[in-house]
């Protein structure tokens, strides 16, 4: 019995000497580091925040500046294009991943002088902003070799952090991209019913499918080549507003098309396809419009249902928005629910 107590003794003596060498070890790798917590900002803070600068030490790429305009509405801006941005991807970052921020350990003597390197290289600045006031600052680096955590920094301390958010399994770089497309939002129209005043949709090549819809204090009304639609049901018409409340591009970086002009104007020179225009209470109109989209190398299927072979894409559209010079793609699944015609509205 005696000899079964000094082996038990033994090993909780070993243990205590395990965890007080590794506090040890802890305070003096990370003696002026901000501690388990350092990196977290606090969720009642983190509410505050209406401004975030990224600013990356790559030299090759662009600052952005993520600003909040109003309840649930921000925007990006690298500051020569302005654009909005998916809000719940922001509030990812603040209600999420800031309060839950976690040291896992400060980085190693044997690996300090190489990730210092790298952050010197790669890493972002981000700094969290209430008005004019600097909130937090933290230097976001790459993912550990894991790919469990991130390498991190904060000014003060003396060396970077594996940082961690318990529960979750990847890094966090990403979030903090300084790729302008990768921030732009995904939803392109978004119009609730009242704040529609007229729609106009026009098909170059069937005049006959145009229609207007007006919808002001005297009702909601559709016209086709100048005349009034008869024998239209006004739940049709309404529901059919009702589709305006959101409608998404295709998410992700640029398309490729954007960055081969004479392939771009090819497009342009096919003539637009569909052309939707939605004018809102207070008078402002904005201009989407669709043009079809050249089978190319990158096409899943060149061919259709009964085995032709396609010449424009059927799955998929070229679109633009307020005659910008950068297309992006939208899904046939997604609109193919507005790309109505009048004939489309008469009863049967």
């Amino acid at each position: 019995m005696s000899f079964i107590k000094s082996k038990l003794a033994k090993r909780i003596a070993l243990v205590a000497i395990v965890a007080i060498g590794s506090g040890l070890l802890w305070r003096n790798v990370n003696s002026t580091g901000a501690g388990l917590d350092g990196f977290k900002l606090k969720a009642k803070t983190a509410a505050t925040v209406d401004k975030i600068f990224i600013s990356p030490n790559d030299r090759d790429q662009n600052y952005l500046i993520l600003e909040k305009k109003s309840k649930d509405n921000w925007t990006v801006s690298d500051g020569k294009n302005v654009y909005n941005t998916d809000t719940q991807y922001v509030y990812r970052i603040l209600r999420w991943m800031l309060p839950r921020l976690q040291v896992k350990n400060p980085v190693p003597d044997g690996a300090k002088a190489r990730v210092e390197r790298e952050m010197a290289l790669s890493a972002n600045k981000v700094m969290f902003y209430n008005g004019d006031k600097v909130l937090h600052t933290i230097y976001v680096g790459k993912g550990t070799p894991d790919g469990y955590a991130t390498h991190m920094h904060m000014p003060g301390n003396d060396r970077p952090s594996v940082v961690e958010i318990p529960g979750f399994a990847g890094t966090l770089t990403n979030y903090f991209t300084t790729d302008i497309n990768e921030w732009k939002s995904a939803v392109i129209i978004k119009y609730p019913l009242a704040d529609i005043a007229k729609l106009d949709v026009q098909w170059p090549n069937n005049p006959n499918a145009n229609f207007t819809i007006e919808n002001d204090r005297n009702g909601t009304r559709i016209n086709s080549q100048g005349k009034p639609l008869s024998n239209v049901s006004r739940t049709t018409i309404l529901t059919f507003l009702n589709m305006f409340q959101s409608l998404s591009r295709e998410s992700g970086a640029t398309v490729g098309i954007n960055s081969q002009a004479a392939e771009k104007q090819k497009v342009i020179d096919g003539g637009v396809w569909y052309k939707l225009s939605i004018t809102n209470s207070k008078g402002k109109t904005e201009v989407l419009e669709i043009f079809r989209r050249p089978v190319s190398s990158e096409t899943y299927s060149i061919s259709d249902r009964i085995g032709s072979l396609k010449d424009y894409e059927t799955d998929s559209y070229f679109a633009r928005l307020n005659n910008s010079k950068e297309f992006f793609v939208v899904q046939d699944i997604v609109f193919k629910k507005v790309m109505k015609t009048a004939q489309d509205f008469i009863r049967k």
